[in-house]
């Protein structure tokens, strides 16, 4: 099983927001991918972090994901 830990956020007075995704396989972490997505809603950056997060898993593979949204 793939854990993913996904979250978007924006920094307050800034308008960038960006993403992050941590993959676990095994008890160990395997990846971590950021960006920045520039003037969007943080919900936005959520949204590419789980887009992300997913294309990551292989197909038929089970996945487990946490965000805090």
């Amino acid at each position: 099983m793939v854990l993913l830990y996904i979250n978007g956020s924006k920094v307050k007075g800034r308008e960038e927001a960006g993403w992050v995704v941590f993959v676990w396989k095994n008890g160990r972490k395997v990846k971590a991918l950021n960006g920045k997505l520039g003037y969007v809603k943080v919900f936005d950056a959520k949204v590419v972090a789980l887009a992300v997060g997913l294309s990551v898993v292989v197909a038929k593979e089970r996945a487990l994901v946490f965000t805090n949204s």
